[in-house]
């Protein structure tokens, strides 16, 4: 699985300001910051995930969209940190719930196709005769990727550290000028 992080720097006034602020509000005020910024990622990989269009009845339609989700880490979190996670739901407690995109890593990065095996037998030989009988298409052995969490991810790091911003200048007294630029 693709790992991202994001870092604001430049943020010395508001570190100061936090320490100046009970920790429990501090913390608060951090992880309601964090989730603002981590909503915006979210909403973006859900409008970016592709749509199944096909008439296969085995696929359920939007899945890909509605598996998208964020949490927070408290293991790694603390005072002066705050963890979420953006990720795509999958799994065997997910599979029981009926809302499991294992599939997400091949759409994103592509992937080999590998044929089902034919009704004579799961040998190279039964194989080779499914494709040479045209059952199976000879060649086409690879999709190619359709990126949609990277691409989303990128194209909304100002988006996500703009809400962080807005959030913590509205809810910390200090000069929204001392945060860095837009």
């Amino acid at each position: 699985m693709a790992s991202f992080s994001m870092e604001v720097t430049g943020l010395r006034e508001l570190r100061e300001a936090l320490k100046q602020l009970p920790v429990n509000i501090g913390r608060n005020v951090l992880r309601g910051a964090v989730y603002a910024g981590a909503k915006v990622v979210v909403n973006a990989v859900g409008e970016r995930a592709p749509v199944f269009t096909g008439t296969d009845p085995r696929v359920q339609v939007g899945l890909l969209k509605s598996a998208v989700y964020m949490k927070h880490d408290q293991d790694l979190s603390t005072d002066v940190q705050q963890v979420f996670f953006v990720s795509i739901r999958r799994g065997r407690k997910e599979r029981a719930k009926n809302r499991d995109a294992y599939y997400w890593t091949w759409v994103e990065f592509g992937h080999h196709i590998i044929p089902r095996v034919p009704k004579g037998g799961g040998s190279l030989y039964a194989r080779r005769a499914a494709v040479a009988s045209g059952s199976l298409v000879a060649g086409a052995s690879y999709v190619l990727p359709h990126p949609f969490f990277r691409p989303a991810f990128e194209s909304s790091k100002t988006a996500s550290s703009n809400a962080i911003r807005d959030y913590m200048a509205k809810r910390i007294p200090i000069e929204v000028a001392k945060l860095g630029p837009r």
